[in-house]
């Protein structure tokens, strides 16, 4: 049992409490909302072809309807993303999907492509906004030990959200539309946002910052946390990171180079994944398959990923997180390299390919996240995160665009898929620096028990 006197550093106490019910839950919610995030950002790689025909739109127009989204979600990452620090995760969370469901649904009702790109763009900023809070309030609630796992868990939701979106888009586009696919993507954040009213608490750490130490809200939510503890009523709490979250922090104490490591693994990873969902479909047609055909290879690339989880996040817990990332790298490359050559190869031989793909771009993807979230102090992972997806948004624009403008000038699909891989290696070697620089003094932090994030001792 507390007394007056007692005060609890907030790290320690997520760190000493077992995960139970409520570290659970914020888990799923967290998952759900990156799940409509994975739904509605790549819902239009499914629909495209369909879309292309019914208004009669050439290739090279698809790769900026592809790309406006992706530039919403980097305006929203780099410029939205850093306001949660002030207003709150929960607050941003809440009021984005909201927004995301709204102007999904208003989607549907235009017929003109250019109209298209400016709602996509839109919905974007809001889908940038609610990722990295998202990922970074599933980080504060849970331990140490286990937040790999729990984050990687938690962006499995964007396969999820992604396999569902390619499912869904078989199952209804061919009797309802593509607009159908739209409606199911516009009513699942908003009941997705009403149920977060209710259930989504804020992280202890804005508690303790916005309402104080003692509050009554802080001391209910961490008798939540702990439920093996007993807080007596006037119990102080703390937060003992002093770092403000302003994006010039992500810079300093020792952080530069790794956040340029950060940034360059998010956009190798990011140009290649966007790359192959925004085409895939297209290009297996292209290779003479069928739409069932492309959009089931599509979805074997989301499953692959949702799978990945099994593996990154346990690796990550239990060695150095940046060399399993950079391991994950380099078989992502030969993988993707192996996908661009089978292309025309038999239905099994390329939904397996796709498959493999899929379990290591995206496990990188998931990883990349965890790698962010163990690199940057508490206040600063919002804002370190979205920067590293925001800047990572660069080569997820680039991929679509680039790719349409090379198939343009006649390069062969294949040629595509190598120039990707080549991006992957480039991402493998920012994470074996992360290692070098970062790797020996990670490790000294786990064996001494510091209470604090790694990076709080490095150079």
């Amino acid at each position: 049992m507390s007394s007056l006197n007692d005060t609890f550093d907030v790290d320690e106490l997520i760190d000493d409490s077992p995960i139970g019910k409520l570290q659970i839950l914020v888990l799923l919610l967290g998952t759900m909302v990156i799940f409509v995030d994975g739904f509605n950002i790549q819902v239009m790689g499914y629909i495209a072809p369909q879309l292309a025909k019914a208004w009669h739109l050439p290739n090279e127009l698809l790769g900026p309807i592809f790309s406006s989204g992706l530039f919403g979600v980097f305006g929203g990452y780099l410029f939205l993303a850093p306001i949660s620090g002030r207003a709150g995760h929960r607050l941003m969370i809440i009021a984005c999907t909201a927004i995301v469901g709204m102007l999904t649904l208003l989607t549907t009702l235009v017929h003109d492509a250019y109209a298209l790109m400016a709602l996509r763009f839109i919905t974007g900023l809001a889908l940038g906004a609610t990722n990295p809070s998202a990922v970074s309030i599933i980080a504060d609630f849970c331990p140490k030990h286990r937040r790999s796992t729990f984050v990687v868990i938690g962006i499995c939701g964007v396969s999820l959200g992604s396999m569902v979106a390619g499912l869904a888009a078989a199952m209804l586009m061919a009797s309802y539309g593509w607009e159908a696919v739209l409606i199911i993507g516009g009513a699942l954040p908003l009941v997705l946002a009403a149920i977060l009213i209710i259930a989504l608490p804020d992280s202890l750490e804005y508690l303790v910052k916005k309402k104080g130490g003692s509050a009554p809200e802080t001391l209910a939510l961490a008798r939540r946390i702990a439920p093996n503890r007993t807080f007596i009523a006037g119990t102080k709490f703390s937060f003992s990171q002093k770092a403000s979250g302003a994006v010039t922090q992500i810079f300093v104490e020792g952080r530069l180079s790794g956040t340029l490591a950060i940034w360059i693994g998010f956009t190798a990873n990011l140009l290649v994944y966007y790359f192959v969902q925004s085409w895939l479909t297209t290009l297996i047609i292209a290779a003479g398959h069928t739409q069932q055909v492309a959009v089931s290879a599509t979805t074997m690339l989301a499953a692959g990923g949702v799978l990945s989880i099994f593996a990154v996040g346990p690796l990550m817990d239990k060695y150095q997180p940046f060399k399993v990332i950079g391991f994950f790298f380099v078989v992502g490359s030969t993988c993707v390299a192996l996908l661009g050559s089978l292309l025309a190869a038999s239905v099994p031989i390329v939904l397996v390919a796709s498959f493999l793909a899929g379990f290591t771009v995206l496990g990188v993807q998931k990883g990349m996240n965890a790698v962010a979230v163990h690199f940057y102090p508490t206040p600063l992972r919002s804002t370190g995160l979205g920067w590293g997806l925001g800047i990572g948004r660069l080569g997820a624009v680039a991929g679509p665009l680039v790719a349409g403008i090379l198939m343009q000038g006649g390069q062969a699909s294949a040629t595509l898929f190598y120039f990707a891989a080549i991006s992957m290696l480039a991402g493998a070697t920012a994470m074996f620096f992360m290692a070098a620089r970062y790797g020996k003094r990670l490790k000294e932090f786990s064996q001494l028990g510091d209470r604090h994030d790694a990076v709080r001792i490095l150079p």
